[in-house]
């Protein structure tokens, strides 16, 4: 008789549930996930059952998967990731809200950005939320290399790597939505940064409140970011 270990049973469990998930989307929507995205599934379901069950049971999350909030990256691995700015606007009086990205290589040199508008919002740390949301799902269609993600929200950051439930409201849906597609990723982390030094995200961010569609940028920067790099 084998006995295994609970968080054996949840992985199996998980994985489970994954492939039903994606054998219902097969049979129903005539789409057949890939691979990486039924472990995605699986991934997520796996750390939100450990999360509500066992607070401080072991958290199962891709083995590529780093959420370390604060830590510094190696000198070696700086070079070898990209760093993603990302900035939330959020107007209290007419809730209004925009997020802004910006996209650079070790050496700060200009990879791509984008900016745009959001859904309106009840507070900056919803804006910030969604910023987040849509930033992660442009760098999932875009990026095939590590990619650190930068933000100046310190309760954001809270939310994504600690070991906290999420809120009930949008927020915490839109949190749980920023986690999983965190778990898609080969490679991914999260820090902190001074908002003195997420201007750049922030000016993409507060030029978006007078676009009416986001803007895309690949092969230079902005006009009105373009001096900032100097």
């Amino acid at each position: 008789m084998v006995i295994l270990e609970p968080h054996v049973v949840e992985v199996i469990i998980s994985v489970l549930y994954a492939l039903w998930k994606a054998r219902n989307t097969a049979v129903w929507d005539v789409l057949l996930p890939k691979p990486v995205d039924v472990w995605s599934r699986a991934a997520a379901a796996a750390y939100d059952w450990t999360k509500f069950t066992a607070p401080l049971a072991r958290v199962i999350r891709p083995a590529a998967l780093d959420l370390t909030p604060s830590s510094p990256l190696p000198p070696n691995e700086q070079q070898s990731h990209l760093h993603c700015y990302v900035d939330g606007g959020f107007k209290a009086t007419s809730r209004e809200a925009t997020f802004g990205a910006m996209l650079l290589t070790a050496n700060n040199n200009f990879v791509a950005a984008m900016n745009g508008r959001l859904a309106a919002c009840v507070n900056p740390l919803m804006a910030e939320t969604l910023a987040c949301k849509e930033v992660l799902s442009w760098l999932k269609n875009r990026v095939s290399t590590p990619v650190r993600l930068y933000t100046d929200c310190s309760s954001l950051l809270r939310l994504l790597t600690k070991f906290v439930p999420e809120p009930r409201s949008y927020v915490g849906i839109a949190v749980s939505d920023c986690r999983r597609i965190l778990c898609s990723f080969p490679l991914c982390s999260i820090g902190f940064v001074l908002r003195s030094s997420n201007l750049l995200a922030h000016v993409l961010a507060c030029e978006a409140y007078s676009q009416a569609t986001p803007m895309f940028w690949d092969l230079f920067p902005p006009d009105f970011v373009a001096p900032l790099f100097h």
